[in-house]
């Protein structure tokens, strides 16, 4: 266990050379210009390498580090504006919330970083830092969403018993 920690607090420790984002940009570029083995594997291990320090680390932590990333506001692909069909409320708990997801690249599992943006037909818009976006319903973004620590007031209703945080208000 303690051995478990300290190798995940060297990942943490561990500064890519190039951001995850631009990683996965020139992946992409590689790719579609029909880059050499090398240089494509040389690219994979970053995303990966990439994808464990996202998968070490806690909710503050994913904050911090993608703090660029979380705060700028992304451009739809086809021009529109992202979805605004969510109840203030909802808007206010999910908007940029960060999610992880690992998606399938040419046989290699990357984990990447994204957000959610906005909600369009009972469905999540999200856009990830590789540039993607997709839509989800509210069962597969949950199991998307980064856990956010919660104080033990906010957890707990009037009666003491715990809210449910299954289902949208």
């Amino acid at each position: 266990m303690l051995e478990q920690l300290q190798l995940q607090q060297e990942i943490l420790q561990q500064k890519p050379e190039l951001s995850a984002q631009d990683a996965w940009l020139q992946l992409e570029v590689a790719l579609e210009r029909g880059a050499d083995v090398g240089e494509v594997e040389k690219l994979y291990v970053l995303i990966q390498r990439e994808g464990e320090r996202l998968a070490a680390m806690s909710y503050e932590q994913l904050l911090a580090d993608r703090a660029e990333f979380l705060a700028e506001e992304p451009k739809h692909p086809s021009g529109e504006q992202w979805g605004n069909d969510w109840t203030p409320e909802l808007a206010r708990a999910l908007r940029n919330a960060p999610v992880r997801r690992r998606h399938e690249v040419s046989g290699h599992s990357m984990l990447t970083c994204g957000k959610v943006v906005g909600c369009t037909d009972h469905f999540f818009q999200i856009v990830y830092e590789n540039t993607h976006f997709e839509l989800r319903a509210w069962h597969d973004l949950r199991m998307l969403l980064v856990p956010a620590p919660r104080a033990r007031d906010d957890a707990e209703g009037a009666d003491g018993l715990p809210l449910a945080h299954d289902a949208p208000p």
